[in-house]
């Protein structure tokens, strides 16, 4: 994001009233600073998605959060997060008069977020557009796990405050018998999550037991397709009749989690056919991806039960 033409500006409890009015309407003008305290991040994150539902935004680029917690931007939905040590004792006036003073040596926000670092002793996470782990969409949490980022997510999802992991979606094949920690994760993720999906191209693939359906598409293109088609359905405001052709039960936690008897779930499954004709059998749920990069032909996904 470009800043020479914007005004930093500091959103809490007790400057609300007097900006944000103005920082709505002219939202272009402005990178908003909201404080988040760990012990009242529901009340301090409140402002967040009051800003969310007033700009009609999924990602607010133009603002960041300071905090004395691990937050990830991807999870607030929001440019980035600036984490101290000792929120109290950072100085905001300077570190927005700096802003408001320097910002036209910094081409873009970036820039300056990262030279300021060492000064004013804050760590930074950034909102992940090109290959996010976890992201939220019409305000479902998707946590994305794979061979490349599972171990990334046994570390850090913890940092995850703002929802629950509502859809995810597994590629990891045969994974559960190398990683106890892993696997016990997965379980607790399973539990909470709305639907998890395991995601592959193979006929054959072992998954773990706690999956509530297998998503098998042909071909090297299979991940990105199985997200565009989950995206898809979220976008277009279809989670409960997917889920009901999908049929998946609503699920108890407790009951789920604290199971004494491992439970052998064998998840169904699913195959995804990628056409240019959507399917009119009543067997088969079809729906056009919202999310094709050539918008000259529709692509539809039609959704087939295996077994």
């Amino acid at each position: 994001m470009k800043i020479k033409n914007r005004k930093m500006i500091l959103i809490d409890e007790q400057t609300f009233s007097d900006v944000i009015n103005e920082f709505i309407e002219n939202p272009n003008k402005y990178i908003a600073v909201v404080r988040i305290m760990s012990k009242d991040f529901d009340k301090d994150y409140a402002l967040i998605k009051y800003i969310k539902n007033e700009l009609k935004k999924e990602i607010l680029d133009n603002v960041v959060a300071i905090t004395d917690k691990d937050y990830l931007a991807n999870d607030l939905d929001i440019e980035a997060v600036l984490y101290l040590e000792n929120l109290r004792k950072f100085n905001m006036d300077s570190f927005i008069q700096a802003f408001n003073k320097f910002k036209t040596y910094f081409p873009f926000l970036k820039d300056f977020l990262e030279d300021m670092s060492s000064a004013f002793s804050y760590s930074l996470d950034y909102y992940n557009y090109k290959n996010p782990w976890f992201f939220s969409l019409n305000n479902l949490g998707i946590l994305l796990i794979n061979d490349f980022n599972y171990n990334k997510i046994l570390n850090n999802y913890h940092k995850i405050k703002a929802r629950t992991s509502d859809i995810i979606l597994i590629a990891l094949e045969n994974k559960e018998e190398e990683d106890y920690r892993n696997k016990k994760l997965l379980k607790i993720l399973c539990a909470d999550s709305l639907i998890t999906f395991g995601v592959t191209n193979k006929n054959s693939t072992k998954f773990f037991n706690n999956l509530d359906l297998i998503l098998y598409t042909k071909g090297s293109n299979y991940y990105d397709n199985a997200l565009n088609y989950v995206k898809t359905f979220i976008k277009k405001e279809k989670f409960i009749e997917m889920r009901d052709f999908l049929e998946v039960e609503e699920k108890s936690f407790e009951a789920d989690l604290f199971n004494e008897e491992e439970i052998i779930k064998i998840p169904k499954k699913y195959e995804l056919i990628i056409a240019n004709k959507k399917s009119y059998s009543k067997k088969m749920y079809s729906i056009a991806n919202f999310y094709k990069k050539e918008r000259s032909e529709k692509e539809y996904f039609n959704l087939k039960k295996v077994y």
